[in-house]
């Protein structure tokens, strides 16, 4: 565990957990028509599942099909290309039709850091920005700010968005819930990340917790 994570841990006082990411449910809200199926197998799981034990333990189990990039979520670097490139490697040299062979989601980690709540992309006072920081932002953000926290070295963008048009240079973590976060944090919080991994994937489904 590095030093960021250690000193984030310090941070609750309150021991409230909010969670950040939406629901996701059939027709949930998605700009570009993204949707959650999720379809249940009865008869036919409980057919090929005996019961189990002296218990007659049996269960369900359902299929799900849905993007990754649905709902909150992390991008794996090699998902957003400007004119052909992404994180300096134009993308035809790392994806195939089987996954990303570099730049995916396979690299991206479990995060353990301090979040910050801006309430605007307005009157932010920089010299609160910490090295490793997650910036969370009600609103838009602009280039300038995107930059400007990079150069302070934050570790992450958090948007209530899907993303922007703008070439982040830091990773963003999309489609977060921060009214019921700014209405409760009065400083620095606990954010805790784990993204689901998938070999090659181009994002990574995330479920946020801001701890107070």
């Amino acid at each position: 565990m590095n030093e960021t994570a250690l000193r984030a841990l310090a941070l609750p006082s309150l021991g409230r957990v909010l969670e950040l990411a939406p629901l996701r449910e059939p027709g949930m809200s998605d700009p570009q028509g993204r949707d959650w199926r999720q379809v249940m197998r009865t008869g036919d799981a409980l057919a090929g599942m005996p019961p189990l034990g002296e218990n007659d333990v049996t269960g369900f189990e359902e299929i799900v099909t849905a993007s990754t990039h649905l709902g909150c979520h992390l991008d794996a670097p090699g998902a957003r290309h400007i004119a052909g490139v992404a994180s300096g490697m134009p993308y035809a040299e790392f994806y195939g039709n089987d996954g990303l062979r570099a730049l995916g989601a396979d690299a991206l980690r479990p995060v353990l850091t301090r979040g910050i709540l801006l309430d605007g992309a307005t009157d932010v006072h920089f010299e609160h920005i910490e090295p490793g920081d997650a910036v969370l932002i009600r609103g838009g953000i602009t280039e300038g700010l995107a930059e400007d926290l990079a150069a302070r070295d934050a570790g992450f963008i958090g948007l209530e968005t899907a993303g922007c048009d703008r070439d982040l240079p830091l990773p963003v973590i999309s489609n977060l819930l921060l009214d019921e976060l700014a209405s409760a944090a009065t400083g620095p919080f606990l954010l805790v990340l784990t993204p689901i991994r998938g070999d090659g994937s181009t994002g990574a489904p995330v479920s946020p917790l801001a701890i107070l």
